[in-house]
């Protein structure tokens, strides 16, 4: 089993396992750079289920299997999966805030709210794909800790649950916003050290 028909196993295994019934689970594999996956992913929710009611732009990562990060392969990839493959408009990660803004403003009058959840320092399976070594892995996370006020990185599940009040009801008066949720690494603010 490759590693994305095992990632999709275990995610459809734990989505079973919260007690949603697997007639109400559906999955399209692919690359989120193609545009017919794409398609795919907004046609075939539609069809079967009639509409959609939330959706999530996480796509994100880096290609692992180049020797030079910085070679144009991996810039090419870069874009294709962070700038490229979100819906309406080609915009990089960074400009997503604006994109939430704009989008806000102009689908609010039929009922559509856009939000931004800003995730800080995270434990996902994400980083370890990257290609870097463990070592390296476990610096950059000493580093982005040692920057974060809760000395901590998050859970998954702490930013699903965020994801999850800003597609309820419970914050049906909130659209356009940017909600910055990184353990307070914005606000970070290191003593000066006089001695």
């Amino acid at each position: 089993m490759d590693f994305v028909t095992d990632g999709l196993k275990k995610t459809f295994d734990a989505i079973l396992a919260a007690g949603v019934p697997k007639d109400r689970i559906h999955s399209v594999k692919g690359s989120i750079t193609d545009s017919e996956v794409q398609k795919s992913l907004i046609n075939e929710t539609v069809q079967k289920f009639g509409k959609i009611d939330v959706l999530i732009n996480n796509a994100g990562g880096v290609k692992n299997d180049e020797k030079d990060q910085r070679s144009m392969a991996s810039l090419d990839y870069c874009l294709e999966v962070n700038l490229k493959a979100i819906p309406f408009y080609c915009i990089a990660k960074a400009a997503l805030d604006h994109f939430a803004r704009n989008y806000a403003a102009i689908l609010a009058p039929q009922g559509i709210r856009i939000n931004n959840l800003n995730p800080g320092l995270t434990d996902t399976a994400g980083v370890k794909r990257s290609g870097a070594s463990d070592e390296m892995i476990q610096k950059m996370r000493n580093f982005y800790i040692s920057q974060i006020p809760f000395r901590r990185a998050a859970a998954s599940e702490e930013m699903g649950e965020f994801i999850l009040f800003m597609a309820s009801e419970k914050a049906s008066y909130m659209t356009g916003q940017c909600i910055n949720v990184d353990g307070g690494m914005l606000i970070n603010s290191p003593s000066i050290k006089f001695d």
